[in-house]
């Protein structure tokens, strides 16, 4: 950190510097100026018409006049250069005191060692990262066909049921109709033995009471032979 403070620093410095030049520059321009008012040597002075304006012959010469001032120039404006960037140290200034710069020039370079590192650490786990979620989406996706697999399995077995279950009710249709039509036909079977059986017992009577017309006629026609038989006895008897 007091490393980073220093550069800002001496970069302010420069930029003070450089201001204090071109306040030195101002001044000699003023001083050069002033010099043209004063005596030349050999004791010619510029001549001047009447209406102000300055007027003289241009030739070559050497320029001795000069003038040396001393204070302190200090800067109607101030300028903070600062960062936003903490926590790396300056690796390197690119600019010396004096030097010009415009915006966008860089001016230093910070040691950018562990952020690289890190950004690479970061690169690294973000491969892991996506190969791992990639290898998870992979193995959804094999579930997701699994599962859509099963579910077709299961769907056909449902359909096979579902018609077995359909069959297996129209052979139970179709054979409670068959069981219908053998009871009806049971029934008439039935009917008809019970009509028989009513037909034989009244039979049975008839031939019962049959027998007993033909006792009842034979013991008669025996009480008949008998009387026949007393007659004819009788009858020769008297002959007699």
């Amino acid at each position: 950190m007091e490393e980073k403070k220093s550069f800002f620093n001496r970069l302010k410095e420069k930029l003070s510097v450089k201001k204090v030049l071109a306040v030195v520059l101002v001044l000699a321009v003023v001083g050069f100026g002033v010099s043209r008012f004063l005596p030349r040597p050999g004791g010619t002075r510029p001549t001047f018409q009447t209406n102000g304006t300055r007027t003289t012959t241009l030739t070559r010469q050497v320029l001795n006049d000069s003038v040396t001032v001393t204070g302190t120039v200090e800067s109607t404006q101030t300028v903070n250069v600062t960062s936003t960037v903490t926590g790396y140290t300056v690796k390197e200034i690119m600019v010396q005191a004096g030097d010009y710069v415009q915006e966008g020039d860089v001016i230093a370079t910070l040691d950018t060692t562990d952020l690289l590192e890190n950004i690479t650490k970061v690169k690294e786990k973000l491969v892991s990262n996506q190969e791992t979620a990639q290898l998870n989406y992979n193995q959804a996706e094999t579930d997701m066909n699994n599962a859509y697999d099963a579910c077709i399995a299961q769907e056909t077995v449902l359909n096979n049921a579902t018609e077995a279950r359909d069959t297996a009710y129209r052979n139970f249709e179709i054979a409670k109709t068959a069981v219908a039509l053998q009871q009806s036909e049971y029934d008439a079977a039935a009917a008809a033995a019970q009509s028989a059986n009513n037909t034989n017992n009244q039979y049975i009577a008839v031939m019962n009471d049959k027998k007993v017309a033909m006792d009842t006629a034979a013991s008669a026609m025996a009480t008949a032979q008998a009387s026949l038989a007393a007659a004819q006895a009788a009858i020769k008897y008297g002959e007699d």
